[in-house]
């Protein structure tokens, strides 16, 4: 798979309805999770680490598909570019 199909393929995996859904049930869930741990009077330090690590985690799989394309644009940006300097050469 190219760059740009991968490109294409996370345009319409984030403009589908399913990852609509998925977007704003982790959503819900960092919400209820950070709110869950701003409520709990008595939390261990492990409970806590733990706890901000699995908000992260959520947050970093809603974030991902922006990101991957990012890094693809980037990708097929830069090898563009090396590709017109190879051809002036």
């Amino acid at each position: 798979m190219t760059p740009k199909q991968k490109i294409k393929a996370l345009d319409g995996l984030m403009s589908s309805e399913g990852w609509a859904l998925v977007v704003e049930t982790m959503q819900q869930e960092i919400l209820g999770a950070a709110l869950n741990m701003a409520n709990t009077a008595q939390m261990s330090e492990d409970e806590m680490h733990f706890r901000r690590g699995s908000i992260w985690a959520a947050k970093q799989l809603v974030d991902l598909p922006g990101n991957m394309r990012q890094r693809l644009e980037s990708e097929t940006s830069l090898n563009e570019r090396l590709n017109e300097s190879d051809d002036d050469a």
